[in-house]
């Protein structure tokens, strides 16, 4: 009959799923698939990979079953340099490796702000900070209740400024708004009849 050939077909289709562990920022769930890639299960997860991120088996790989899929996504930067607003996916440690990984070349006298507050090139980059969403009744996945707020890098270039000091000129880099601030920070003495 139609309703047992349904009910075969049905099974066949069960139990031809592939239970398949998915670990994503350490969050593990077994998900069922009859996806033949890693690429196409993630697309069935809705988990759109980031450039940076590490996905292992690779995302051409074939699924098997009982297979370990483990994503770990990179840290979100949004970084503000040379006129541009992007935020990217860093593994970066430092803002100066953030920075260089992301393709922008530093100069010594640059000067970075991190979340608005000035930090050295070198400095380490303060531990990732993750939210949770309030749980609701569609479950979904425990990675969908997790997101991670971008940091906030902003690199300043130096500007060379030239000062002429009793008949010798030198060059001062800096980063400061204003040229009273800059010879303040270079510690030049300013007299009453000194032109600036």
């Amino acid at each position: 009959t139609a309703g047992a050939l349904a009910l075969a077909l049905w099974l066949l289709w069960v139990l031809s799923a592939k239970p398949i562990t998915v670990t994503v920022d350490g969050m593990t769930e077994t998900v069922t698939t009859h996806r033949a890639t890693v690429a196409d299960l993630l697309l069935d997860l809705g988990i759109t990979p980031g450039e940076q991120d590490r996905i292992s088996p690779p995302l051409d790989s074939r699924l098997g079953r009982g297979e370990q899929v483990v994503i770990d996504r990179a840290r979100p930067l949004r970084i503000l340099a040379d006129g541009r607003d992007v935020v990217i996916g860093s593994w970066g440690a430092t803002p100066r490796e953030v920075l260089t990984g992301a393709g922008i070349d530093i100069d010594t006298y640059d000067e970075v702000l991190l979340d608005g507050v000035a930090t050295p090139l070198d400095a380490l980059l303060p531990p990732r900070h993750v939210e949770t969403s309030a749980p609701t009744y569609d479950r979904g996945f425990a990675w969908d209740a997790v997101r991670s707020e971008p940091l906030q890098l902003r690199l300043t270039r130096a500007i060379p400024l030239v000062v002429h000091e009793g008949g010798l000129p030198y060059t001062i880099n800096t980063t400061a708004q204003t040229v009273g601030e800059a010879l303040r920070q270079s510690e030049v003495i300013l007299y009453l009849g000194d032109r600036v």
